[in-house]
């Protein structure tokens, strides 16, 4: 049954719309179904119609009434699907796009306050820090058409066929060397990468949109704008290709929107290419930021059929469904006017098919909308400090706050054409609502509260260099149980070998003139060559005991631990340098790396217990023995530093503490002190934990709830992003 005609849509029927005369219009055929373009050059922008819409549309001369020509449309297409409601609705959405006029709309009076309008939107817009454009060039067709002369050909069969090769040997080449790769990514994200990345990421964007460009002119459309646009200030460069909608062929368009893709992998794939080949630190890290620049950008962004981007227009053509993402919209407004209101609404008579597509795209896009919007703000407010801040709560206002306004002017029934149901609104949301609310103030926050840790010897004997010296061999292995004396390490140091031999050389010198004396009656003076000869004796005893501990021996029986000991060979080691640990497998403990959040909330607890979680062991109970009250930051094991996979960060070495250090091996310092604690381990539980082994222990603090615990983290986060950077020393 037809549902009633609202009085709303009955008023629009007795309206007098003009079609444009200026609009070019071109018929295509795709997929069996005809549609039309619809080509604006006075604002520059295209739409598509389906043949029923614009054979209505095209009745629209200014005399004729909405009802008068949905009624000729029937007589001329008895089997249309065109409603009255769907009629009304498409003639709102032409006068919105300024693309028909009433009588009203084109007097002088209406259209002055139009163009006003228009001024300020574009003001707006131009101001608006979540995203805007810097046109640079209005026309860059000539600039354009000369690199597509020259550059063209990279769109042939035989460019597609090398581009492949490329992409294969780059892949190929990653993966075989991926660990190197993956190390030379660890400190991707550092602050001191941010202006590479910029730089990259501008290279990259520049090659991305050349490559739209040269695509368009090569199968005839024209680039109408190029510029920089802004997109949480972070520059991208843009092109209007939007003149590739006018092609009859649909691969022609997919082929123009994957052609920044396929120009921006090209260049990766070279740089991956590079990278393999080169021998040079600094060309191996700007190839590795670009390759994953173009990696992330292209999956995330460019990809991505969700958003409006390259990814999107590809989808939209190879299903054959134009207007994919407003027609998602359209179907999500029908189901909560639908459902949330009782409104009457109607979609158009899609095909099941098509029906099932678009309501998948509709949801997963809202879905992908929330998410990306929550990143951009948390994003913005990380980055920018202050500035961030401000640029979030204008994206809070921006897209939330403004559509709470539409969507409560529409509830109240202000500037809405349809009579939303209130109760049926009430009766479906408030249960909702109050289940959010039980949630949010009455759960408990099920999360953990944790902090990382690593299994140690209790106590652990540490090996050091009792002399300096350089690495020559290495005898023991990581995990290898010794005997007490054993080798460890054999140290080189050709210095007290040099002095050695001098005092062997003085002692020899010292005994001749002792025995030249005494043969020539000089008895006091022999004397005293005999105390200068032992008192040299002594020294070289001493220096023997020191080259002799340039064998380092293990102290104890048990198992020796240190991680990459092989890396130490041809290094140098200062006195007191840690070479390994020794423990005992019976004995072993957890230690905790406590932050001083993690050190209030640890302390509060007592003699509670916590849970402890060992990779591939089941989750167990312990309680912490001791918390040193003074944090520090020496890191409590090198398992949990940053630079061997752990989740501590620690600070980038200094080019004058490298110089100050000569060979020998930094000694990593963390970025924020840290507390220690401590879980003794039973005879049972040691044996089946290696040394080295990391671990997370933690507990569920149930004295929040789940709103509570969120409300103090934000603004925990907030504080810290509003609180200005101490100065480096």
């Amino acid at each position: 049954m037809e549902p009633a005609t609202a009085p709303s849509v009955r008023e629009i029927g007795s309206m007098r719309l003009a079609l444009r005369s200026d609009l070019q219009v071109s018929p295509r055929i795709e997929g069996g179904e005809s549609y039309f373009v619809i080509d604006d050059p006075l604002h520059g922008r295209y739409y598509r119609l389906g043949a029923a819409e614009y054979a209505f549309v095209s009745l629209l001369d200014g005399h004729t009434t909405l009802s008068e020509a949905l009624a000729k449309l029937s007589t001329a297409d008895p089997r249309h699907r065109l409603r009255e409601s769907e009629a009304a609705g498409l003639c709102r959405w032409l006068a919105r796009q300024d693309l028909a006029q009433t009588p009203e709309s084109s007097r002088p009076d209406r259209l002055a306050a139009r163009a006003a309008k228009d001024d300020r939107r574009q003001w707006l817009a131009r101001i608006n820090p979540l995203s805007f454009r810097v046109p640079l060039f209005t026309r860059p067709d000539d600039f354009i058409q000369a690199l597509e002369r020259r550059l063209g050909w990279i769109f042939s069969p035989a460019a597609a066929g090398l581009w492949i090769g490329l992409v294969v040997t780059g892949y190929y080449r990653l993966h075989a060397d991926w660990e190197q790769f993956s190390a030379s990514l660890s400190g991707f994200l550092a602050p001191d990468n941010w202006l590479w990345i910029g730089a990259c990421w501008l290279v990259l964007k520049l090659l991305h949109e050349l490559a739209h460009g040269i695509a368009c002119q090569r199968y005839g459309g024209a680039v109408r704008e190029a510029g920089v646009m802004f997109v949480m200030l972070a520059p991208l460069a843009y092109v209007d290709v939007t003149s590739s909608w006018r092609f009859p062929d649909r691969w022609q368009r997919i082929m123009v929107a994957a052609a920044g893709m396929y120009g921006e992998t090209a260049g990766a794939a070279s740089a991956a290419s590079v990278w393999s080949e080169s021998e040079s630190p600094g060309t191996r890290y700007l190839c590795a930021n670009l390759v994953t620049m173009a990696g992330v950008a292209t999956s995330v962004f460019n990809a991505n059929p969700l958003m409006k981007f390259d990814g999107y227009y590809m989808l939209s053509d190879w299903l054959g469904i134009p207007n994919l993402y407003p027609n998602g919209e359209l179907y999500l407004r029908t189901w909560a006017r639908r459902s949330l209101f009782g409104v009457p609404a109607v979609l158009p008579e899609w095909p099941a098919r098509q029906r099932r597509i678009i309501a998948c795209y509709a949801w997963a896009s809202l879905v992908w909308r929330v998410v990306t919007c929550v990143t951009l703000v948390a994003s913005a407010a990380a980055l920018f400090h202050g500035a961030g801040i401000a640029m979030a709560g204008f994206a809070v206002f921006a897209w939330v706050l403004q559509p709470l306004f539409r969507f409560a002017g529409y509830l109240l029934g202000r500037d809405s054409p349809d009579r939303p149901r209130r109760w049926r609104f009430a009766a479906i949301v408030a249960p909702i609502a109050a289940v959010v609310a039980f949630v949010l103030l009455g759960v408990p926050w099920p999360g953990l509260r944790t902090a990382p840790a690593v299994v140690d010897y209790a106590p652990a004997t540490v090996i050091r260099a009792s002399t300096a010296g350089f690495v020559r061999a290495v005898q023991t292995r990581n995990g290898e149980t010794v005997r007490k004396g054993q080798p460890i390490v054999v140290l080189e140091n050709r210095a007290l070998e040099r002095e050695r031999e001098e005092l062997d050389g003085k002692i020899r010198q010292a005994s001749i003139r002792a025995l030249r004396y005494r043969q020539t009656g000089e008895p006091a003076a022999a004397q005293a060559e005999d105390r200068q000869r032992v008192a040299l004796e002594s020294q070289r005893d001493e220096l023997l005991d020191q080259l002799d501990q340039l064998v380092v021996r293990a102290p104890r029986s048990g198992r020796f631990s240190r991680r990459a000991i092989e890396a130490m060979r041809d290094t140098f080691v200062d006195q007191g340098a840690e070479i390994g640990v020794i423990g005992d497998e019976t004995r072993k403990e957890i230690r905790l790396s406590l932050s001083e959040d993690d050190y209030e909330s640890f302390t509060r607890r007592g003699l509670a217990p916590v849970l402890v979680n060992v990779p591939r062991l089941p989750l167990w109970r312990d309680t912490i023995d001791i918390i040193q009250p003074r944090a520090t930051l020496q890191p409590p094991h090198p398992a949990l530093i940053a630079t061997n996979g752990g989740p501590l960060p620690v600070k980038s070495e200094t080019p004058e503490s490298a110089r100050d250090r000569r060979d020998a091996a930094p000694e990593p310092t963390l970025l924020a002190p840290r507390f220690l604690g401590r879980i003794k381990l039973d005879r049972s539980t040691s044996q089946r934990l290696f040394a080295g082994q990391t671990a997370e222990s933690g507990f569920r603090p149930c004295d929040r709830s789940i709103g509570a615990h969120l409300y103090y983290s934000l603004a925990e986060w907030l504080r810290e992003r509003m609180q200005p950077e101490s100065p480096q020393r």
